[in-house]
């Protein structure tokens, strides 16, 4: 099911069922104990971005990295003149 926002926004909802069986040889005695079902939910949100919104994330996440690697180098410096 598929519910669509407006904006560029939708929100998926999934839904699978699966059902496996195993049979026991003589290399996996056991093997049949893995038979069952399995069910998995999800909900996935999806929005548009623009070149511009993507080009001032990236901006903002190389401004953060530089200032964290900063921030170890002086950390790492300081320890050195211990």
């Amino acid at each position: 099911m598929v519910l669509k926002e407006g904006g560029g926004f939708s929100t998926s909802v999934n839904y699978s069922w699966s059902k496996f069986h195993f049979m026991n040889s003589d290399l996996f005695v056991n093997n049949s104990d893995r038979t069952g079902f399995d069910n998995l939910v999800g909900i996935t949100q999806s929005f548009t971005l623009s070149n511009t919104d993507i080009n001032q994330f990236a901006q903002s996440l190389v401004a953060v990295l530089n200032a964290a690697a900063a921030q170890q180098q002086t950390s790492c410096s300081q320890a050195e003149s211990i």
